[in-house]
Formats: C-alpha cells, structure tokens, sequence
C-alpha cells in the first residue's frame, strides 16, 4: 500500500454525505465561478504592497507547492530559480527560508533523502536564533520534520513537528497549525499508532477548510486508517468511494493517483479483485503525466500483487520488474529491495527455484544494506505488507521492527512522564522544606525576642529597685520602714532567680550551648557562663551590670578575664566566638 496521506471517521463521513446531498451541480458551479474570480483578487491584494521580485517570488513558490507531489523535475527547476532570486536578496531573510522549506516539501514528496538539508536547516535555526523571526525558525522546524520524514525516521520527526506545530499555534497560523497535526498524524500511522493517529486528523480536520484539498486528505488519511480494522473496512472502501469526486475537483492527479492506489489495495484486502484492478487501471491511466518515482513504483508494485493473487505469474513478473527499473533509475534501495523480493516469489511459484534465489539473495543484500543505513523499512506500509504476506519470514522481521518502534515509543512517553512527576515531586519538597525553614526561623526570631525581652525587662526591674534603694537613704527617720523597703528589694534583685529563668528561654533557643562551652574550656565558672550567654544575645555591659547589680566595669574587667580563659588574643572578638559556639 501506499503511505501517502490516509483518510476519516464516521462524523467526517456524515459531513461529506451532507455537501454532496446540498451542494448541486449548479450550486458548484457557482461557487467555482467565485472562486475563479476572488482568489485572483484577493492575491492581487496580497501582493498590492510587495515589490515585483517579490510577488513573482512568491507566484513561483505556490506553483513549485502545487506541482512538488505530481512534478518533481518542473518543481526543482522552479526551486533553483528561487535560490537564485533569494541569493540577490540576502538582506531578506524569508527568502531562503522559504526556499528550504520548498525544497523539503519536494524532497518529502517524493521520497527523497538528502543529507544535507538538515544541517542546512539547523545552521539557519542557529542563525535566527538570537533574532525575532518567530514564523521562519517554526518554518524552519517544520521543515526539518519533512526530511526526517524522507529518511523515514520518525523518532527524530515526531518531536521536530510537534514543536513545529506549537509554535505555529502561538503564532494563530491556522494553514501551517493544519500541516503540522496532518504530518503529526502521517507519523504516528506509519509506526501503527492509530488511535494517536486519528486524534491528530482530527485535529486537523477542525483546522482545514472544506474549500481546501487538505481538508479531503486528511478525511483519506482517517478512512484509512479505520480500514486496518477488519470490521470497518467495507464501511471505509464506502466512505473512500464517496470521497474521490472531492479529490477529483482540485485536479491534483498526484493525489488522485495516491487515492486510487489506496481504494485498490483496501478492496484487495476485501478480496474483490476485479474492483482492486480498476482502481489500478485509473491510477495508471493518471500517471501517465506524473514525475513522482514513489507513486509510480507503488503502481508497479501493486500490478505486480495484483496479476499475482490471481495466478497471472507473466504480468506479475513484468509489473515486478516496471517496479524494479523505476527503483533503479530513483536510486531507492528500499524500492529495490522489495521489487527483488516480488519477483523471487513469481519465479519460487513457476519452479524456477534457481532464479527465485537470485533475487532473494539480492533481497537480502539490500535489506541488510538499509538495516547498516539505519533506514526505516516502514515507508508504503499498504501495499509493502501485502507483498510481505509471500514471505513468512519477511512478515516476522516486518511485526519485530513494528514491535519495536511501539516500545520505543511508549518508553520515551513513559519516561517524559516520569520526568514531569518526578520534576512537579521535587519542586513539592522544596517548597515544603522552605516552609519548614521559615517555620523554624520565625519559631527562632520569636524565642530570641523572648529572651531579648526578658533580659530587658530584668534589666529595668534591677534599675528601677537601685534607684528605690538610693532614695530609701534619704528618710533615715524612719527606720523600720526603710528596712522593710530593703527586705523587699533584696528579695527582687536576687540574681540566681533570675538567672535560672532566664536559661529556661536561652536553652529552648540555644541547646547544648553550655555543654559545648564547657568542652571548649572546662574552667568556666557559673558567672562565666552566666556572662557568656548574655554576651551570646547582645546585652550591652550597662544593661548586664544592672541585671547582675554590679558595676558596668566590672563587667568590662570580667570580659577581658573570660578572653584570656577561652584563650582568645586581644585582636579577637569574644561576641564573634561566643556565635561560633
């Protein structure tokens, strides 16, 4: 079968039914006569504020766009008279990213690999890099899909175009937001993904216009698709059969041919053989005029199956060999490599086993030249898996490579998906432990606040009762009172009391401060260590001397007396160890 654009589901299947019920001839003709005249207008208008070099640029590039799936010799011939034009331009830069772009388009529709493009590609990615160019460099990506997609290898296609796509949904662009899900779609069917397949047609289709060819292919894409399933098969032949006038009004005989090709093989999987060579009959009827080696050897190898099945082993042989010249003459190894493996299987079923080997030598050869080359064999998975049927062996090497793919990518989504929980696990962590460290700091702001507090409110308490003490002096006549006055304040200012209050606060804040003092200096006296701790929270002298009901220097004696006990030089700062501490 064919791997060009696939087809529909029941709802698109109404839809057609609908325009095909209301749109009458003459209605259709009337809308083709609009279309004639506006769509020239409004290119007119278009192109109204662009310079002549730049329209016939651009008329050039849609017509290269048009013909690059029917005519690829005229297409490049028009491609090197952009890159030329492009060339004495150089100060646009969309320019030659158009021209890249077309020239994938071309490549991707035939079929055709070049190494290089790529690179091409990524230097002028690189390039608008650091620039706005926003609709270029997702140009550019999808571009660099489209050539993966010639290499068929779709792990490196599937990621490039899906980017692609949400850039051009950023940018609103609902033409290029089409392509991207269509070929989004085109990939996930060639590695037999089809329900992820059909969710990206569908998008697809709500993007396209009924008024645009896109809008039927990819309607192609998911009928075909549904015809892999046994049970829908009959109602997609149907639905495709109501769908080739659609085709047909865009006059694309490419496409056409493309369709054709696929509706054969879908009634030959049906076993009607006689509507099978029809659908053949009409596809090379059209392609006489075509210049596209991948459909003309999808053609040729689909005759070949043909004449085959029904035991015409002559015809087959010379649909077989048409396929193997034209394989030859694109230089297409893989096309190669299965014309062999068809007429090995005519020749096994004549007995003419020696020539039959032959050619399953050159097979082999082949295939395992496309295994070194690291080269999908998935490319035309129709009609390629209906010529594998001949060949049991053939059909377990196919169901390995499938088997693979689908593993490979069920590995990368499952891993992508472990990475995002295990990411969304991590910044839950963080953000726990960051609560839990501003828990903790303002749970350590507020205790040292209390024990500030609490030495401040000594502190004024001892002031304040000195003071009562001072004026108790100046009332010697009476004695007993002055007495009981004294009694009261000694009573206040008892500085164990205080003390052992204060470290009940100092340790909730501080554990094991004492301890590890201690260990650093094992003569530390309780006033020693008393000092320390208020050092420690940065009561001034003053404030400690009234705590303590001695003088402040007092307190600047005990500070050097401590320095020289903890053995600190005199350039050391006693309150800067006590923090370490």
């Amino acid at each position: 079968m064919v791997s060009c654009e696939k087809f529909i589901g029941n709802t698109s299947k109404k839809v057609l039914r609908f325009v095909r019920t209301f749109l009458d001839k003459k209605m259709r003709q009337q809308i083709t006569l609009i279309k004639w005249i506006l769509i020239p207008l409004l290119g007119c208008l278009h192109l109204s504020g662009r310079s002549n070099p730049e329209r016939k640029f651009d008329s050039i590039a849609r017509v290269i766009e048009r013909v690059s799936f029917s005519h690829a010799s005229k297409a490049r011939l028009m491609l090197e008279q952009l890159y030329q034009m492009a060339s004495r331009q150089p100060e646009n830069p969309s320019d030659i990213t158009q021209c890249l772009y077309l020239e994938s388009i071309i490549n991707y529709s035939q079929g055709a690999y070049d190494s290089a493009m790529i690179a091409r590609i990524q230097e002028r990615i690189d390039f608008f890099k650091d620039k706005s160019y926003p609709f270029e460099t997702a140009l550019l990506n999808y571009s660099k899909g489209l050539n993966y997609m010639a290499k068929n290898d779709f792990s490196e296609a599937f990621p490039v175009v899906l980017h692609a796509s949400e850039q051009f949904k950023a940018l609103n662009n609902e033409r290029f937001v089409t392509k991207t899900l269509l070929l989004s779609g085109t990939i996930c069917s060639h590695i037999r993904s089809f329900n992820l397949a059909r969710n990206y047609y569908h998008q697809a289709l709500s993007q396209a216009r009924p008024d645009q060819l896109e809008y039927y292919l990819i309607c192609a894409n998911i009928y075909f698709i549904d015809s892999y399933n046994p049970e829908n098969l009959a109602a997609s032949i149907d639905s495709l059969e109501l769908l080739m006038p659609l085709i047909g009004q865009f006059q694309d005989s490419g496409r056409m041919v493309a369709a054709y090709l696929n509706l054969g093989a879908c009634y030959s999987e049906n076993g009607d053989e006689k509507q099978a060579y029809h659908c053949y009959e009409v596809a090379l009827r059209l392609s006489q005029s075509l210049d596209n080696p991948r459909l003309t050897f999808a053609l040729y190898q689909n005759l070949g199956f043909y004449y085959e099945s029904i035991g015409d082993l002559g015809n087959a042989k010379k649909w077989y060999s048409e396929a193997r010249k034209t394989a030859l003459l694109d230089g297409n190894l893989e096309h190669l490599a299965y014309a062999c493996l068809g007429i090995s299987t005519v020749y096994e079923k004549k007995g003419n086993i020696d020539s039959a080997y032959i050619y399953l030598q050159d097979y082999n050869r082949l295939y395992n030249k496309i295994i070194n080359n690291s080269k999908s064999i998935e490319t035309y998975q129709s009609y390629v898996s209906v010529v594998l049927e001949s060949s049991k062996k053939e059909v377990k090497i196919k169901e390995q490579e499938l088997a693979l793919k689908n593993r490979r990518f069920v590995v990368v989504l499952v891993l992508a998906i472990a990475a995002i929980l295990l990411i969304l696990l991590l910044l839950v962590i963080i953000r726990q432990k960051r609560l839990q460290q501003l828990l903790l700091k303002e749970n350590l702001e507020s205790k040292m606040r209390e024990i500030t507090s609490s030495s401040i409110l000594l502190s004024s308490k001892n002031s304040i009762l000195q003071q009562i003490s001072k004026l108790t002096k100046q009332f010697p006549e009476n004695e007993r009172t002055v007495d009981e006055i004294h009694h009261i304040i000694n009573s206040n200012l008892n500085v164990e009391q205080d003390w052992d209050n204060f470290m009940l606060h100092f340790e909730k804040v501080h554990p094991n401060f004492f301890a590890r003092l201690q260990a650093h200096c094992s003569d530390l006296t309780k006033n020693n260590l008393r000092l320390c701790a208020y050092f420690r929270i940065g009561v001034s002298n003053k404030e400690i001397a009234q705590i303590l009901n001695i003088s402040p220097e007092s307190i600047k004696v005990n500070r050097h007396r401590l320095k020289k006990k903890l053995g600190l030089g005199e350039e050391e700062s006693l309150d800067e160890f006590l923090r370490t501490i």
